[in-house]
This record gives C-alpha cells, sequence and structure tokens, in this order.
C-alpha cells in the first residue's frame, strides 16, 4: 500500500516553498506521497487526499484500486473534522499531536488529564 506522510506548515515557516500554497510530491521508487499542508488551506483533510489520491490514480503512480496507507493520527484529524465540520488549522494540529502521542503512551487516560495538560501548555508548540 502506497505510503502518505502529511506536513502541516505553519505561518513562520520561511525555508519551505509554495509558502501559500498546498503541494504534493510522490516518490516512484518508494510509492511514497508527501502532502505538505500550507497554513492558509481551507479544504478538509478528506477532500485533499481523495483529490491526490485520484490524481494519481493513472496507472503509471498508482493503480486504480489503491489508495494511501493514512496514520492513525491523520485518520483521527479527519474524523475530527468530519465530526465538527471545521478544518483544524495548523496551530490546533500541534496540541493534537501532542495529545495524541500522550494519550498512545498511556500518559494521559481521560478527559481531566487532557485539561490538566492544556493548562500545563504545549511542550513542543
Amino acid at each position: 500500500m502506497p505510503k502518505l506522510i502529511i506536513e502541516y506548515r505553519t505561518k513562520d515557516e520561511k525555508e519551505k516553498y509554495y509558502k501559500s500554497e498546498t503541494y504534493f510530491i510522490f516518490s516512484i521508487e518508494s510509492k511514497t506521497t508527501t502532502i505538505s499542508i500550507a497554513p492558509n488551506e481551507t479544504r478538509m483533510l478528506k477532500e485533499l487526499i481523495y483529490e491526490i489520491e485520484k490524481d494519481l490514480q493513472d496507472g503509471y503512480h498508482l493503480n486504480k484500486d489503491e489508495s494511501f496507507d493514512i496514520s492513525e493520527f491523520d485518520k483521527s484529524i479527519m474524523e475530527y473534522e468530519e465530526e465538527y465540520n471545521e478544518r483544524v488549522g495548523s496551530k490546533k494540529i500541534m496540541y493534537f499531536k501532542e495529545i495524541f502521542e500522550e494519550v498512545k503512551s498511556n500518559r494521559i487516560n481521560s478527559e481531566q488529564d487532557v485539561l490538566n495538560f492544556l493548562e500545563r501548555g504545549c511542550y513542543k508548540c
């Protein structure tokens, strides 16, 4: 299954090309696609992934029935966006990512743990 890597850019990243554009890069060797999402992107993650998947399902890049192997974290972002009908921006992503890692490592086990974590602040944000 083709691998998918999603990077969420922030406004202060100066080294990235196409600062205001979302773009993707496909590696033929490893069948890996990297999506670089611009901070001002308005489309939902599911829509972005679907559009890129369809573009690549040309028999040369991906087969017609191939779909991306989406990480557990990115699936949770898509579920959140669908449930709340709201795009998760790059600032929220940083918090979500850190909370997701805390939950995976069993350091957060309840809603109260999440609230305590948020009160302390995001370590990597």
